[in-house]
C-alpha cells in the first residue's frame, strides 16, 4: 500500500474518533444539581404573640405598720418591735433588745403586737395582752423577755405559716396592680365582702376570719385595715352606736386626698358601702356621733380630725357595681 494511502486511512480514522467523541458528549450532558437555596420553600418566620406582663407577685410583709402605729411607737423601738416580730413569727421563746429597758416601752410593743400580729390568738387565749402579764416575763437587767406559746413550736408555727399563705393568696388573687391605691383599695374591700360570712359568733378571732371565713362587723373592718397595710394605704377603724344602739365598726380609708367611709360587713358586693362622705355614712349608719370613736389603741388622732367631706365617690357603686351584670 502506498504511503499515500495509509496517510489517508490514517487522518480519515482520527476525524472519525473525534466525531464519535463529540457526539457522545453532546448526548449526554453534564447537569448541574440545584442548589437548596434555589428551589427550596422559604421557611416561615414565627414570629410570638406578643406576651402581656406578668403581674409582681405580692409577697407578705410582716413589718408593715400604718404611719400613726411608728409614731406611737418612735423610732427608738423600731428594731425591737421587728426583733420580737421575727421571734413570734419563729416560734422563738427568748427576745433580746437593744433599746427597750422599761415596762412602758415593752408595753408599746405589745400594744402594736395585738393590733398587727394575727395570729396572736396562740400566745394567749386573751384579747388583749399586756406587759406585766403572761405568756411574757421581761427582765428589765438583760433586756430580755420570755415568751410562752399556748402550743407546741411545730403546731405553733404550721398555723402562723398558713396564715402568710393565706394572707399571699388572697392579695394575689384579687389585686390587679398594687401600685394603683385606689383600685387595690376596692379590690381588697371587694376581697373581704366576697372572703367573709357574717355570724354572731363572739368568741372568733380575727385569725379565724382570714382561715375560716366566718366573722362579725369588727373582724371585716380588720381584715380590711389588714390587707390595706399591706398595701400602704392609710386607713382607721371607725366604731359607733349605730341605729338600734348596737355598735358597729368600719373603716376610714385615704384615697388620694381625701378620707371616706367604707363598710364591708354591710355591702352585699355592690359597692354601695365604699367611698362614703360623712352625710351619707351617718343616713345609712343612722349612728351618734356622741357615741362615734376611733377603735385602735395606737391612735392618737382626733376624730375631728378624720374628717370625710369628699362626696366623689357617693353614686360610685351606680356605674361600677360589679353585681349588676
Amino acid at each position: 500500500m502506498s504511503k499515500k494511502i495509509m496517510a489517508a486511512l490514517f487522518i480519515t480514522v482520527v476525524v472519525l474518533s473525534f466525531i464519535l467523541t463529540s457526539c457522545n458528549t453532546i448526548a449526554t450532558p453534564t447537569t448541574t444539581q440545584p442548589t437548596a437555596s434555589a428551589t427550596a420553600e422559604p421557611t416561615p418566620t414565627n414570629t410570638p404573640e406578643p406576651t402581656a406582663t406578668p403581674k409582681p407577685l405580692y409577697h407578705f410583709d410582716r413589718y408593715a405598720l400604718p404611719q400613726y402605729a411608728k409614731e406611737y411607737l418612735g423610732k427608738d423601738l423600731w428594731d425591737d418591735y421587728n426583733t420580737f416580730l421575727d421571734a413570734l413569727y419563729e416560734g422563738e421563746t427568748v427576745v433580746t433588745f437593744t433599746k427597750t429597758k422599761s415596762m412602758d416601752q415593752l408595753e408599746k410593743i405589745i400594744r402594736t403586737m395585738c393590733c398587727f400580729f394575727i395570729p396572736k390568738d396562740f400566745i394567749s387565749g386573751k384579747k388583749y395582752l399586756f406587759a406585766d402579764s403572761e405568756p411574757f416575763t421581761f427582765d428589765k437587767e438583760t433586756k430580755t423577755l420570755t415568751i410562752k406559746y399556748l402550743l407546741p413550736k411545730e403546731e405553733y408555727v404550721k398555723k402562723v405559716n398558713a396564715f402568710v399563705q393565706t394572707m399571699e393568696s388572697l392579695i394575689n388573687e384579687h389585686v390587679t396592680d398594687m401600685n394603683n391605691k385606689f383600685e387595690t383599695a376596692k379590690e381588697m374591700y371587694l376581697c373581704v365582702v366576697n372572703h367573709l360570712d357574717y355570724v354572731e359568733d363572739y368568741t372568733l378571732t380575727t385569725y379565724d376570719a382570714f382561715m375560716s371565713k366566718l366573722a362579725l362587723c369588727e373582724h371585716y373592718a380588720k381584715m380590711y385595715r389588714y390587707l390595706l397595710v399591706q398595701a400602704g394605704i392609710e386607713n382607721y377603724l371607725f366604731n359607733a352606736a349605730t341605729d338600734g344602739d348596737m355598735y358597729h365598726m368600719w373603716n376610714i380609708v385615704r384615697l388620694g386626698d381625701d378620707l371616706y367611709h367604707m363598710d364591708p360587713t354591710w355591702d352585699c358586693g355592690n359597692l354601695f358601702f365604699f367611698g362614703m362622705d360623712d352625710t351619707k355614712s351617718k343616713a345609712e349608719h343612722k349612728y351618734d356621733v356622741k357615741t362615734q370613736y376611733a377603735n385602735d389603741a395606737l391612735l392618737n388622732t382626733n376624730l375631728t380630725e378624720l374628717v370625710c367631706d369628699s362626696d366623689k365617690y357617693n353614686d360610685y357603686w351606680i356605674d361600677h357595681n360589679p353585681t349588676a351584670e
